[in-house]
């Protein structure tokens, strides 16, 4: 009755197995460090027993991002040397009027849609507004499927007629979430005639595509694979002075398991 079961976790299968999906699981995690950093990423996988749905006691799935983000650039735009906050720079002139576009990428709300509007408001002197203004005067505006927000502002900077549109809107698929921001901004004519090419280059954002998927956490894998060396090892292996050698590899091993 027993020795089924004893065989089952003296089994090399099994270690290759959680070889295996250790090695995934260290690949998978390590990627995710970009996407959730260090801390957080290794809470998740290397932490947990389960990578499956909080809601059934787990930490999440395990997730794989593919591929990167993709825009269509327009031909008139030229890219600018970015800043510490932006991704990418553009600048357009016609004539002796320019103006700037920038895209912005912000952990979790960064302060919010109506904080970072007023934000903008200020830049070419305007004064802030309450939500329910913004409210009436934004426009639903999708980027890659994910809901946002187109606003348009007219002010003055310089002394010279200013505007600015923006669209703002957050992703999920990652574990803390992120907020976009793609802003045009410059004299009013020019900004007037890079509308329609500004709203088209927000449209053809590509992101990332995330895989989501079932898989097991460190703490679970590291058990199997203490239980399985321990097993094979009171099994399978008399003590002699010839093999001292595999008995310190043994010893090693289960050490580092229990850290």
């Amino acid at each position: 009755m027993l020795k089924p079961f004893v065989q089952f976790w003296c089994s090399l299968r099994l270690t290759v197995a959680c070889l295996l999906a250790a090695l995934v699981l260290v690949f998978v995690g390590t990627l995710a460090q970009v996407d959730q950093g260090l801390y957080d990423a290794q809470k998740k996988y290397f932490r947990s027993y389960f990578l499956v749905p909080e809601s059934i006691g787990g930490t999440g799935w395990a997730q794989i991002r593919v591929g990167s983000s993709k825009w269509e650039t327009p031909g008139q735009w030229n890219e600018t040397e970015g800043s510490q906050f932006s991704l990418i720079n553009f600048e357009a002139v016609h004539g002796d009027k320019k103006v700037a576009i920038s895209v912005t990428k912000l952990a979790k709300d960064a302060g919010g849609e109506l904080a970072n509007v007023n934000r903008w408001r200020k830049q070419i002197g305007l004064e802030d507004i309450e939500q329910s203004q913004l409210d009436n005067t934004k426009q639903p505006f999708a980027v890659d499927g994910n809901p946002g927000t187109f606003v348009e502002m007219s002010g003055t900077r310089d002394g010279k007629p200013a505007t600015t549109l923006g669209v703002i809107h957050t992703i999920t698929y990652r574990t803390l979430p992120e907020t976009w921001f793609y802003k045009i901004t410059g004299d009013t004519p020019a900004v007037v005639k890079e509308k329609d090419a500004f709203r088209d280059y927000v449209r053809s954002t590509r992101y990332p595509v995330m895989f989501k998927f079932p898989f097991v956490g460190g703490y679970l894998l590291g058990i199997v694979l203490l239980v399985n060396l321990l097993a094979a090892h009171f099994q399978r292996f008399k003590f002699t002075r010839k093999k001292i050698g595999i008995f310190m590899t043994h010893a090693g091993l289960i050490f580092m398991l229990l850290g």
